[in-house]
């Protein structure tokens, strides 16, 4: 997060959002989500999936194999590269010169009330050359 000389009229809730993503998730639900929770700070999540290369096993507690799957899909939850912030949080950071946005967002979370906003619509990181190359294909 690179903190410039912003001039925000306002002391309103503002977006930061990563360049490098496609989606067409509803910012007035985010908004919407930010206020009915008096959030100070919302994040955009969503559901990405890893193929495991290995055969994964569930069992009891005992130890009883109750499941073997093959290579399955494994759901993660990731922050998606979007965040509503109250003004306030950056004016607590004006002595910093920049930041990564993880260590935003965390610098907060034991003080400050952090939500997540799970987004369900479309979402594609464009951070790899697979990816890019898809969106160049979809896009066509």
């Amino acid at each position: 997060l690179l903190k410039n000389q912003m001039q925000i009229q306002t002391n309103s809730p503002f977006f930061v959002a990563n360049g490098d993503l496609i989606t067409d998730f509803s910012p007035k639900k985010m908004l919407k989500r930010h206020i009915d929770t008096s959030s100070d700070l919302t994040i955009a999540s969503t559901t990405i999936f890893h193929r495991s290369n290995y055969g994964v096993l569930r069992y009891s507690e005992t130890g009883a194999i109750y499941e073997v799957s093959e290579k399955p899909r494994i759901p993660e939850r990731i922050y998606a590269g979007i965040s509503l912030i109250n003004f306030e949080l950056v004016e607590q950071l004006q002595r910093l010169s920049y930041l990564e946005m993880t260590d935003f967002i965390n610098s907060f979370c034991k003080i400050k009330k952090v939500m997540d906003f799970h987004i369900d619509e479309y979402w594609m990181d464009l951070g790899t050359i697979e990816n890019l190359n898809e969106a160049k294909q979809i896009s066509k």
